[in-house]
Order: C-alpha cells, then sequence, then structure tokens
C-alpha cells in the first residue's frame, strides 16, 4: 500500500509539472457510473443509476433511455451479447423476500426475469448476493446460456456458479462451494476450442465445506462448461483472497491464468 501511494503522489506532481488543468466542474450526480460497450460503435456508453432508475447515456451526458425498477436493492449486473445482433442485452440483479432475481432488458424493454437463487433462508435478510454473470452455450444448441456468480458473506450457502438456459427459462447446473465466489471468467484456457469457466475465489472462513472446497482457504477452479472441475489450485489460507486474471501474458496465443493471493 505505501508504493501504490507513493507512485499516485508522484503522478500527481507529474501532472501539476506539465500545468494539467483537472475540471472539477458536476456534471452530475449518480448512485453509481457504469462505462460499458451497448453497441458497435467502439465507443463507451454510461450506465447510470439514481435511486431505482438506471439511464443509459452517452459521452456527450445525452440521455439514450431509462429503466425504472419498483424496489430500492436492484443493481446493474452486465451488459452481454446474448442474441448475437446489436445493441447488447442489459442485466440487472434484484433481491426481494430473500431471492435472487436477473431482470433482462433490449434497451428499456424487458424480455426476460427469473430467480437466480431462491435461498430457503427462514428468518432475517439474506446477505447473499450476484456479483457477475457471463455467456456460454452449454447444451450445444447455438444459443447462449448464462453462468452467474453467487456469493455471500456470513450465510454459508449458496455459494459458487449457476448455469441458466435462457431459451428454456431453467437451470441447467450449479456447483456450490465452501468459499465465496469472487472473479468469473469464460476463456479457453487450454486452446482445445472449448472455452472453460474459471472463479477465484475468497476465503471467508465462517465453516463452509462443499464439493471439498472450504472456506478456510481460497483457491482458483477451473470448470468445463457442465459444470465438472478440471483442475483447481490452493491459494491461501484463513482471510485470504485470490485476485485473478485470464489472458495470453506473453502474447505466445496461449492462455494464463494469474492469481495474486491477498490477505
Amino acid at each position: 500500500m505505501k508504493v501504490t501511494l507513493i507512485l499516485l503522489a508522484l503522478q500527481v506532481f507529474g501532472v501539476a509539472e506539465n500545468k494539467f488543468a483537472l475540471n472539477c466542474i458536476l456534471q452530475f450526480k449518480a448512485d453509481a457510473v457504469i462505462p460499458i460497450y451497448f453497441d458497435n460503435d467502439n465507443c463507451q456508453e454510461l450506465a447510470v443509476k439514481n435511486d431505482t432508475r438506471f439511464y443509459l447515456t452517452n459521452q456527450k451526458n445525452i440521455s439514450l433511455f431509462q429503466i425504472n425498477f419498483t424496489e430500492e436493492d436492484c443493481q446493474f449486473l452486465g451488459c452481454l451479447d446474448i442474441d448475437n445482433k446489436p445493441p447488447k442485452e442489459l442485466l440487472f440483479r434484484q433481491k426481494k423476500d430473500n431471492r435472487a432475481w436477473v431482470h433482462i432488458y433490449s434497451e428499456n424493454r424487458p424480455i426476460n426475469k427469473f430467480i437466480a437463487v431462491n435461498n430457503t433462508k427462514k428468518t432475517g435478510i439474506w446477505d447473499g448476493d450476484i456479483c457477475d454473470a457471463k455467456l456460454l452455450d452449454i447444451n450445444n444448441d447455438y444459443n447462449k446460456d448464462l453462468i452467474l456468480n453467487i456469493n455471500t458473506a456470513f450465510e454459508m450457502q449458496p455459494r459458487g456458479i449457476l448455469a441458466y438456459d435462457l431459451k428454456n427459462n431453467k437451470e441447467l447446473w450449479h456447483f456450490w462451494t465452501g468459499p465465496s465466489p469472487k472473479h468469473l471468467f469464460v476463456v479457453d484456457v487450454d486452446n482445445d476450442g472449448n472455452e472453460e469457466i474459471v472463479i477465484s475465489t475468497t476465503a471467508v472462513s465462517n465453516g463452509s465445506i462443499i464439493n471439498g472446497f472450504s472456506d478456510q482457504k481460497s483457491y482458483v477452479i477451473v470448470f468445463n462448461k457442465y459444470g465438472n472441475v478440471l483442475w483447481h489450485r490452493e491459494i491461501g489460507g484463513s482471510f485470504s483472497d485470490v485476485l485473478c486474471w485470464v489472458g495470453d501474458l506473453e502474447n505466445k496465443n496461449e492462455m494464463n491464468v494469474v492469481a495474486i493471493e491477498c490477505e
């Protein structure tokens, strides 16, 4: 952390020496602003959240359309190309009555809504969440299915990944783990022409052990598209966290899984 702060300080002084002026004028107020590639113009748009409303604006702050939700606990989940034609679809997560719903919109028109997690907790508020979403054709029907990254804090379950068939509106499979998932990737790791699912996890250490994975440890886990574990690597112990990145690190047309242990 000290190194990071020093580097940031040097960057600020470098900017000051070049007499770079900062624009401190308020452009707009928002609870969250997420840059996304919504259409095919290679220029990012902005998904802007205000209370229960989401706006899609361009970089000139011109609003393209608005999506309203009736409940406050709704978060932007992702911008994914589900139907293979522009623009992309917008995904939102909504929590209500210990359930996590996924809403899918084509621009401001709702096209799908389903329960991703139906928690069995009887009392209190479930502290789980859906933190990421990716696409993968799981059942070889040339339609993209959804991979969801589901985690919890003090609640032990459900934690893990869940595959959902968007065409037939049904769950395909899920794989629950003891540790809480953090990062999610869908990529062809071994260059065999088939994409794999890669997750990193957090060792929250509150006593959950499922499918051989304990939340006293953190891991990187690789699955095939049917939810079978291909390989895994233990990274750290209790309260450790794994930051993960997947890509061609050395420009050799070979995928690498890079994991960083944090405590």
